[in-house]
């Protein structure tokens, strides 16, 4: 099957969850239906106020991370070029002269008094508001007249009189819509720029799309599309509408009030694009009941739209730190590193409290101390913030070291054994330690708590023998005495 899928955002802003989940959907449509599919990014910068070159810069960066890669599109072209809505206004024009030759489209020149008063009516009568069709019937010479004469006005699209539209979706099934109920509605502005159902179908229609998936929201406009390529004579694409991504009680997520519903906050807090790439295909969809950690070749063998669920998709951003974390510990060390080299380099802003830390760790010693311990890779600064001089003891881990009874004798015996470490690795640092449990007769926790407040200055750590290793045994020696000093 010839499979041509497209996501078109608008660069009106960061690049929010629900966008993102619909954008890797279409993705892992194409990328499962093998080399023969296209995966499409086109750009819908028409609302040129909002629309900016350095959103559509943003929208890219965010893709390029998520690793969401496009077969046409911004920056590679394609046959269907060009693919920002900006730069097609002859396709508009061409299809909007097309549907006002065959009488499917006409000029309106009611004003937004008129159209108030009339929706006011219908409210007033509890009716569902349906443009009453006053300039329906205008005569053509005289919407001529009207439009040489400079009169304001819009094109609606003249819907079929009675009967349904029938909408075929993959995910919802079969949907109905009355036509006397959707009203002949605005196609374009006075000026022939296109509104949103408008442009889509002609996008769409020109680049040959075959599946057009996207959230449910989009529902109400569907019927109005069919429509418009019913009028145009283009054969209508599959649709598979997906279902809204909502937060705790069931709101819907809002990119103004929740910073987490931007895909950015992932990228910037040290998330892996292959663990949101995870988290955001199990945001309405499933390989079966029980798979949770998936890899990105996963997905795309197993996915299909009709695994979609109908009902609406709670976002859990704990389940997607869990993920981070599993994906981050299944990843070899070096890999582990550069990533943490690339969020590093990449997302962590000059200004962050956690740069100067970042900065003194190289990635092997990342991942030597932080892989097992991490959930995302914004965490390893803080975690190993205890390598970057000068060297400062917080205070909750020396409330804790003066805590530990015999806490001197503790450090003065770790002191000797460890001056007497060979080859200062984890496994020799660790039999010493252990051995000073034997010499002491006390448990490990008794003597490893100590030593881990004393060398580290933290409470929270990586593991302790990889810490003194990582340290050297001339910092440790040196902290060491510092502690005992302050006994």
């Amino acid at each position: 099957m010839s499979v041509r899928v497209r996501f078109a955002p608008s660069p009106t802003g960061t690049l929010h969850l629900g966008s993102a989940r619909s954008a890797l959907y279409n993705w892992l449509f194409a990328r499962h239906h093998g080399t023969d599919a296209v995966y499409v990014l086109r750009i819908e910068d028409t609302d040129q106020e909002r629309s900016t070159p350095e959103h559509v810069a943003q929208a890219l960066r965010v893709f390029r991370w998520l690793g969401l890669d496009w077969d046409e599109g911004p920056e590679i072209g394609g046959p269907y070029a060009p693919y920002f809505q900006s730069q097609r206004d002859d396709a508009y024009g061409a299809a909007l002269t097309t549907l006002m030759a065959g009488s499917r489209a006409y000029r309106c020149f009611c004003t937004k008094d008129e159209l108030d008063a009339a929706r006011k009516a219908a409210q007033a009568a509890k009716q569902p508001f349906v443009y009453p069709g006053s300039c329906r019937s205008l005569p053509a010479a005289e919407s001529e007249q009207r439009a040489a004469a400079g009169e304001a006005f819009t094109v609606r699209f003249r819907v079929t009189d009675g009967g349904t539209t029938v909408v075929q979706d993959i995910v919802l099934g079969e949907m109905s819509f009355e036509n006397d109920l959707m009203g002949d509605f605005v196609i374009a502005r006075q000026d022939g720029s296109p509104l949103y159902n408008f442009a889509n179908v002609v996008d769409d229609a020109a680049m040959a799309i075959t599946h057009v998936i996207r959230g449910n929201d989009h529902m109400s406009n569907t019927p109005k599309q069919i429509l418009i390529y019913e009028a145009l004579g283009h054969p209508v694409p599959q649709f598979g509408h997906l279902p809204l991504i909502v937060g705790d009680g069931g709101a819907k997520l809002s990119k103004r009030k929740d910073h987490q519903a931007v895909v950015e906050f992932f990228a910037h807090e040290g998330y892996v694009a292959e663990a949101v790439r995870n988290g955001l295909a199990l945001l309405g969809w499933s390989k079966d009941d029980t798979t949770n950690v998936m890899t990105t070749d996963e997905l795309v063998e197993h996915f299909k739209l009709e695994r979609v669920r109908k009902s609406p998709a709670k976002l859990d951003y704990e389940k997607i730190r869990w993920l981070n974390g599993q994906h981050l510990r299944a990843m070899s060390p070096s890999r582990f590193g550069e990533e943490y080299a690339a969020w590093r380099e990449e997302w962590l802003p000059a200004d962050d409290e956690r740069t100067p830390w970042a900065a003194a760790v190289t990635p092997e010693q990342a991942a030597y101390l932080a892989q097992e311990k991490v959930d995302t890779l914004g965490e390893v600064p803080a975690l190993v913030s205890f390598l970057v001089e000068p060297f400062e003891m917080t205070d909750a881990a020396w409330e804790r070291l003066v805590k530990v009874d015999e806490a001197a004798v503790v450090l003065e015996a770790v002191t000797g054994a460890l001056q007497a470490v060979e080859v200062f690795d984890a496994e020799q640092v660790e039999a010493a330690l252990r051995g000073v449990c034997a010499q002491l007769e006390q448990k490990p926790r008794v003597v490893f708590g100590p030593v881990r407040f004393a060398v580290t200055g933290r409470t929270v750590t990586p593991g302790l023998f990889e810490s003194i290793v990582t340290l050297g045994r001339e910092r440790t020696m040196d902290r060491l005495a510092q502690a005992r000093a302050r006994l």
